[in-house]
């Protein structure tokens, strides 16, 4: 069938082939036909060759229906048409009257309708010029037809039913599988922006204990600790809670995690990182006024970069942390001295934070850089206000 058009194609867009059973089981029928045909011409001297050829030519196309629903079609009417000039073609009728409900169920409404017009035309020139078809018989020929298409209509319906069914199961599952990604993104994202500053604080004041013999400082470091893991325990409680009760705020925010603001996380990154004995140097809010998906967005950014300071910079770092307030958007930047702590740091980074950054500040319309820059590690985001 390969070399056949494209306009008579079973593949061709609007056709729909038979499925499997119903190939295997039309073969099946019109092979039984086919023999008892050419064994019925066997033992009946007076046919011969040529006339077995004709009458078993519409039981072949008709088979043709289980490969190429318009090849088959096109071929009966073309067998109808030279049986009917020949002045034979006894059970031609009949063929041409069923197979009208393979072409409804297989083919596009135009096809079938062009098929209707000439199947009917040809039955009716054979009753009209052969002797095959009976004034009686024609009723019963055209009512056949009728009650073929009906069927075929009905199995197409249920068929085109099913296969939207499945096309939309299909799209269930695939918005489902998006929402649980979505989900498990979300989670992700709170254990690392919230919890894991939490912890690192914890870690780094627990290392200030190991190295340092100040009472003061070890007191300080002991609050620090206590602090930090309270926090980190309420965090996970409403990490717990959310996964639970499935109440994402705006944008997918936790409605909790939406009330910490830019001037509180400010002064709690300044408090965390003197704490560790960092030297801070923070810049003015004054001016900048930008929208709550920004500045949960901010908020993120400087619990990241603190995060990042304490994790991997000098023992005692320099900290810089500005803001600036542009036209239309605002940059937030913060330097810390280097050296950064090599590899064999004893805590370990997966990058995963920068990385998940960068992505929300792109998804925002802006852009986040981190380099060196002068001996000092600059980690900055540029932000749309609005």
């Amino acid at each position: 069938m390969a070399g056949l058009p494209a306009a008579l194609s079973g593949r061709e867009a609007g056709f729909s082939p038979l499925p499997v059973s119903g190939r295997i089981a039309l073969v099946v029928v019109m092979a039984l036909v086919l023999l008892i045909d050419v064994v019925g011409a066997v033992g009946d001297p007076a046919v011969s060759w040529r006339e077995l050829v004709t009458q078993s030519a519409p039981t072949v196309a008709v088979a043709l229906f289980a490969w190429s629903p318009p090849t088959a079609a096109v071929g009966l009417l073309v067998t109808a048409t030279l049986e009917t000039a020949a002045g034979q073609g006894g059970g031609l009728a009949v063929y041409l009257a069923a197979a009208a409900g393979l072409v409804v169920y297989t083919s596009p409404r135009w096809f079938s309708a062009a098929y209707a017009v000439a199947a009917m035309s040809a039955i009716v020139l054979h009753w009209s010029t052969t002797e095959g078809l009976t004034t009686s018989a024609l009723p019963v020929v055209l009512l056949i037809g009728v009650l073929a298409s009906l069927v075929g209509w009905t199995l197409r319906s249920s068929l085109r039913r099913e296969r939207g069914l499945a096309v939309d199961l299909e799209d269930l599952e695939r918005v489902r599988a998006t929402e649980l990604e979505s989900e498990r993104q979300r989670i992700a994202d709170e254990l690392h922006d919230i919890i894991a500053h939490d912890v690192t604080l914890v870690a780094m004041h627990v290392r200030v204990l190991e190295r340092v013999d100040d009472p003061g400082t070890r007191a300080q470091s002991i609050v620090a600790i206590r602090d930090s893991a309270d926090q980190a325990l309420a965090d996970i409680r409403r990490v717990l809670r959310v996964v639970r009760d499935g109440r994402p705020g705006v944008d997918g925010e936790d409605p909790e995690s939406a009330g910490d603001t830019l001037a509180g996380t400010v002064e709690a990154v300044r408090r965390d990182l003197e704490a560790l004995g960092a030297r801070v140097s923070m810049g003015s809010l004054e001016g900048i006024e930008v929208s709550s998906a920004i500045e949960r967005t901010l908020v993120r950014f400087l619990r990241e970069a603190a995060t990042n300071v304490a994790k991997h910079s000098a023992s005692l770092p320099d900290v810089q942390v500005e803001f600036v307030r542009g036209t239309t958007d605002v940059t937030v930047s913060v330097t810390s001295s280097l050296p950064f702590r090599s590899s064999a740091s004893p805590i370990p980074s997966s990058g995963y934070g920068i990385h998940r950054m960068r992505e929300r500040v792109t998804l925002l319309g802006g852009d986040l850089d981190a380099r060196a820059v002068d001996g000092s590690w600059v980690l900055s985001a540029r932000l749309p206000r609005q």
